[in-house]
């Protein structure tokens, strides 16, 4: 019997490319493809994977907002993040979503099969040093640590701070809220500001290890 796959990216040249790597491995093979979340949800309810491939950044929403629904529908559905975003800021928001691995696209195929079987042979396929970390300041992190956050930011800035750890690009975060590039730019700066954050990377690691860790 062989294990299905079900791969989610926007890229249609991505998603032939993994599915080609998979379909090469002896009890793999590939079930479905989707480029959305809601296609997605769609799609798996019919094919019934034994594991899912998730990109995060998708069309209209995040991946990890993906992982997040597919877990209350189907807890028993493993997922493995398979993104260009540096590990270091966005595994432990992938762990906390929900994923049972994270791997970057710029891994050997063969690294991206070895997370495959080991999730599906039921391990975690995260690098142990993060794993560690993130399990670490899972335990330490107070709430009065976002309280501090949330009294120095408006409303809208923390909506902004929250989809930056969500995994949503500026052009999307523009789009979701109905403001232009430029006007989630300039909150940006400003966020960077009020928390003395010096980069777009501090930025993220704020909303990543600080805010999410919450699940609000």
């Amino acid at each position: 019997m062989n294990f299905k796959v079900f791969i989610v990216d926007d890229h249609a040249i991505v998603r032939s490319g993994l599915a080609n790597i998979i379909e090469e491995e002896k009890m793999l093979e590939v079930c479905g493809c989707a480029e959305s979340c809601k296609e997605a949800l769609r799609k798996i309810s019919t094919k019934l994977p034994d594991i899912i491939i998730v990109d995060i950044n998708l069309k209209e929403k995040s991946g990890l907002d993906l992982i997040r629904e597919l877990n209350n529908r189907y807890p028993k559905l493993p997922a493995l993040v398979l993104s260009m975003y540096d590990e270091t800021l966005y595994a432990p928001q992938a762990y906390n979503a929900g994923a049972k691995g994270y791997i970057m696209k710029t891994e050997d195929p063969e690294k991206f099969i070895e997370g495959i079987k080991k999730i599906l042979n039921g391990q975690t396929f995260f690098n142990p040093k993060l794993e560690k970390m993130f399990n670490k300041e899972q335990k330490c992190n107070s709430r009065e640590d976002k309280d501090k956050i949330l009294s120095q930011l408006s409303n809208r800035e923390y909506e902004i701070l929250r989809a930056y750890g969500k995994g949503y690009s500026t052009k999307q975060i523009a789009s979701n809220l109905h403001i232009s590039s430029k006007t989630v730019n300039t909150y940006k700066d400003r966020i960077k500001g009020k928390l003395n954050l010096k980069s777009s990377n501090d930025l993220i690691r704020m909303a990543v290890k600080r805010l999410e860790l919450y699940g609000d």
